[in-house]
């Protein structure tokens, strides 16, 4: 973002730096290797069950924090908090045809939006992505009404008779059903051409064109396909028999065309870029259309074996073949028979690198193998274990726990997570924990009526089973107080007191992974919250050296630090929250319409009251509510619903700054332009 000077703060900078760091380390990771990572019947909890969807609404997949709600309609900031809602949020909306008639059959998903760092954390951890569905009836209508409340959600409508909309974002509000905006489904893009083979003749071949994601979905690749074929982000058609192809009522958007026919090598064109551009039309002077023809070359076969390190054939393994070079980047994919045998047809000439996953196995890679080669071998190992037992304070053992895998990482103390949990029911405290990388790592214990403990730290190699990790459960203390507002002089129910380690700062809940990382010192996830009469225990505290952090969604956060021994109490007495500042408004176009689903962003600098950033999406009706905030001087900015709003550059025309006082609102409305 700009400062009013004109120029990119540094500090920006660093964060789009890290943010590409992070990209390209999704980018090179094998299509769905998360999900060979974990124990199948493994449950994560970070799914709650949500109250069971209003008429055609069907919700799959887990929601993925964060979501540090307010009790107001307007929004929230966004910090870590996971959950369900009691009380959720809905839309309503149309679907219509540009004849404003409603579009019966019409799908309408709703994607959960994830923040940059959410997704790469959700990559590492192999989580997926929670999604919501609707079909409109004979009036076009289509509603959600659970939707989790502080979530924000892209939303793909499609019908077969017209192109795919990426709508505006939406974001649910606690306790309000929002009305949306006719969405008005057209005709789309066409992209026609020619197959031939080198000598121009023309060809009988399967041509596709895939539109490119740019969020995370979460799916593996046979998965992700699936779901793209019936989004109406996949198209298949074969040619006729002079080589030529029609594809119609394309979504606007890049787009990868791939052209298929047996005993030749496939061709790609990407990208193909479909945008409105009246300045801009193909050959025949239509800005609709775009002509892109494919010419098949000699084909070329990789073959292969998937063995494990005794030389057995593995089943059913996901190959990937990615031509290393020469550019442009070109991918197959395989699955490996009975025999441990695959085979990928179609390749061009150049060098490929062969990866290979199964569930169980490592995933390997073999570089520079030739384009024609018929003998590849893939040698996955299999995962390692760990064994023992927990036992809790009294010496006997513990026969209901839940154990996380955590890892330790070099150069730094605190340790990353890794989304490995296991629920373990034995009577005798007993554990197994399988399917774990090569590393170095220690467990965390949580059972019932006893503080979070860790196991002592142990080494996985390939193959291994590490016997013996035995974890002595403590009981922990319990600190309670009272939280009340010094605005007010009552009681301040709803306060949440959370743990920290005597390094956590506030700060740290707004950096680019703010929220997300596992606390500096390695102090568990603990927490609790004030009653009506502002009173609060947290039973079973983590024991040391730790912080009390007390935050309210409309007051200034307090820490504490505090000693916390087995069996002991800590009284924390009474204590006073501030109130923070509100900063209100709506967001408009120059016509005075509400930019819904637009997004709205506030920054505060180190100088004037240390460095802070969040953002929300605005509304149905353009608004947004910033609370809870420290006194200072912010600069508040806005984009169009369409921006990426991670790069997004404004103008000072499109900011104003807005000083905050303790306990003040603000009202500051913006007007940006809209394409």
């Amino acid at each position: 973002m700009k400062s009013r000077s004109g120029k990119v703060p540094l500090l920006a900078l660093v964060l789009a730096a890290v943010f590409l760091a992070a990209v390209g380390y999704l980018l090179v990771q094998d299509p769905g290797s998360a999900r060979y990572d974990q124990d199948p019947d493994l449950t994560t909890d970070l799914t709650k069950e949500l109250q069971q969807p209003e008429e055609n609404e069907e919700y799959t997949g887990p929601i993925i924090g964060p979501g540090r709600e307010t009790e107001d309609n307007g929004g929230r900031v966004q910090l870590n908090q996971e959950g369900t809602q009691e009380n959720p949020g809905g839309v309503r909306g149309r679907v219509v045809s540009p004849q404003n008639k409603g579009v019966q059959g019409a799908k309408v998903v709703l994607t959960q939006r994830l923040q940059p760092a959410q997704t790469f954390l959700a990559q590492e951890e192999g989580r997926g992505v929670g999604r919501f569905s609707a079909v409109t009836d004979s009036g076009g209508r289509f509603q959600f009404l659970t939707l989790p409340a502080g979530q924000d959600f892209d939303v793909w409508v499609f019908h077969s008779e017209y192109a795919a909309l990426q709508a505006n974002p939406v974001t649910a509000i606690e306790g309000e059903t929002q009305n949306l905006a006719d969405i008005v489904l057209r005709e789309g893009f066409r992209v026609y051409g020619k197959v031939t083979d080198s000598a121009d003749n023309p060809l009988e071949a399967t041509v596709e064109i895939r539109l490119q994601r740019n969020r995370f979905t979460g799916l593996s690749e046979g998965e992700q396909r699936q779901e793209d074929e019936d989004s109406g982000r996949l198209k298949v058609v074969e040619t006729q028999a002079d080589g030529s192809f029609e594809i119609r009522n394309l979504a606007q958007g890049i787009w990868r065309l791939r052209g298929n026919s047996e005993g030749y090598a496939s061709a790609q064109v990407n990208p193909v870029v479909l945008m409105a551009q009246a300045d801009k039309s193909d050959e025949d002077g239509d800005p609709m259309s775009k002509k892109v023809d494919l010419t098949l070359g000699p084909e070329f076969i990789l073959r292969g074996m998937v063995i494990n390190e005794a030389r057995e054939p593995i089943e059913n393994a996901q190959v990937t073949v990615t031509r290393a070079r020469p550019r442009p980047i070109f991918s197959a994919y395989a699955t490996s028979d009975s025999g441990g045998n695959f085979e990928v047809r179609g390749l061009q000439d150049g060098v490929y690198t062969v990866a290979a996953q199964a569930e169980g196995y490592t995933t390997e890679r073999v570089s520079n193998v030739k384009a024609d080669t018929a003998t590849v071998e893939v040698v996955l190992a299999v995962k390692g274990t760990v064994t023992g037992r927990v036992i809790g304070p009294d010496g006997r053992a513990v026969t209901r726990f839940h154990l996380e895998l955590m890892k330790v990482n070099k150069g730094t103390a605190m340790y990353g997570r890794t989304g490995r949990k296991l629920p373990v029911e034995d009577r005798n405290g007993n554990y197994s924990f399988s399917n774990i990388d090569k590393g170095t790592f220690v467990l965390l214990c949580t059972a019932e009526g006893m503080a979070p403990s860790y196991s002592p730290g142990f080494f996985v190699d390939r193959g291994d089973t590490v016997r013996g990790i035995d974890i002595k459960m403590r009981r922990g203390g319990k600190i309670f107080g009272y939280i009340t507002s010094a605005t007010t002089g009552k009681a301040l129910p709803g306060a949440e007191i959370l743990l920290r380690g005597p390094d956590y700062r506030e700060a740290d809940a707004t950096h680019f992974f703010g929220g997300y990382l596992n606390d500096p010192n390695n102090v568990p996830n603990m927490s609790a919250k004030s009653n009506q009469k502002g009173y609060f225990e947290l039973e079973h505290a983590f024991p040391g050296d730790v912080q009390v952090e007390i935050r309210h969604d409309t007051h200034l956060s307090d820490f504490r630090r505090v000693q916390v021994a087995d069996s002991a109490d800590v009284d924390l007495g009474s204590i006073e929250l501030y109130a923070g500042g509100t900063v209100i408004g709506t967001v408009k176009d120059q016509k005075g319409r509400p930019v819904a689903g637009g997004t709205v962003y506030l920054n505060r600098q180190p100088e004037t009251g240390g460095w802070f950033s969040a953002n929300q999406t605005l509304d149905a009706q353009g608004r947004f509510r910033f609370i809870g905030l420290k006194p200072g001087t912010y600069d508040l900015t806005a984009s169009g619903p369409q921006a990426d709003g991670f790069f997004a550059i404004f103008t000072d025309e499109r900011s104003k700054k807005v000083y905050l006082d303790s306990g003040k609102t603000v009202t500051q409305d913006l007007v940006i332009q809209v394409d």
